[in-house]
């Protein structure tokens, strides 16, 4: 757990790397924010084995899997709808 400064900056070093040197990254998390944020494709695994394999843009829309829409409700994801209202 890093602070949401670092975390951002981290995150962001990681995007432009990924850019620059055309580089793939195997990122493990249980924040599906911040996989939402490095990746294309989101893998979801449960005991294990692979349940889900989805687009980024279609994981909020999309997802059946029990354990996904767990790992969903886990991390609050920003709504652009909702930005400045508490």
């Amino acid at each position: 757990m890093l602070d949401v400064s670092t975390q951002a900056q981290i995150l962001n070093l990681l995007k432009k790397l990924k850019t620059k040197f055309l580089l793939t990254y195997l990122f493990i998390t249980h924040n599906l924010a911040i996989a939402r944020c490095i990746g294309y494709r989101i893998t979801v695994m449960y005991l294990g084995q692979i349940v889900e394999i989805v687009d980024k843009k279609l994981l909020l829309k999309n997802s059946i899997r029990p354990h996904t829409k767990a790992l969903i409700s886990a991390y609050p994801l920003p709504d652009p709808k909702n930005h400045g209202s508490q």
